[in-house]
């Protein structure tokens, strides 16, 4: 393959350039796995919008090593908008919320341990995609609809501020299902 090819693919799948080969190997089983549930009818999408959800699950669980995609990666994959990419990871995490639900607990996990004190003391600052900070809010209304919503820190552009109740509650929560 040629470098500019392995330049590229490193830049659209965000991994160091000597990972490129572990993306493709996800890729092509991405790609098995795809075929093989539409020739054996287990999955046949019902147009675009479908397939592509499909293969951004499929994506998540090879290439992207189980852990969802920011917004930005996901747009230079499937070659499109960061508004669209956004809406295909939502319509994605919501179409397919079973198989991916460790996945999206890992992730959130991991947002939340991103955890440190804003200026104010407040609030503490997490780092998360638009669409994490959205599993956030939903896993916060079903635990406790009275706990404060994950909220953009002003002047950022992936940074969160979030109450240490609904932090210690969603900690909580996580050791208590994902010990």
């Amino acid at each position: 393959m040629e470098e500019e090819h392995r330049t590229r693919l490193a830049e659209a799948f965000d991994v160091p350039l000597d990972a490129v080969d572990e993306a493709l190997a996800g890729l092509r089983e991405a790609a098995v796995q795809e075929y093989l549930a539409m020739v054996l009818g287990d999955h046949v999408p019902h147009g675009m919008r479908d397939l592509r959800e499909y293969r951004l699950q499929l994506l998540i669980r090879t290439v992207f090593d189980g852990h969802v995609p920011t917004d930005a990666v996901v747009a230079k994959v499937f070659h499109l908008t960061r508004t669209q990419s956004r809406a295909l990871i939502a319509d994605t995490l919501a179409a397919y919320r079973l198989e991916l639900s460790d996945i999206v607990a890992r992730t959130v996990r991991e947002a939340l341990s991103t955890a440190k004190p804003d200026a104010s003391g407040e609030s503490l600052v997490i780092t998360a995609d638009g669409d994490v900070a959205s599993a956030i809010n939903e896993l916060l209304y079903s635990l406790d609809p009275e706990l404060p919503p994950v909220r953009r820190r002003p002047h950022t552009v992936g940074q969160y501020l979030i109450k240490p109740a609904a932090h210690a509650r969603l900690t909580r929560h996580y050791q208590s299902a994902y010990p």
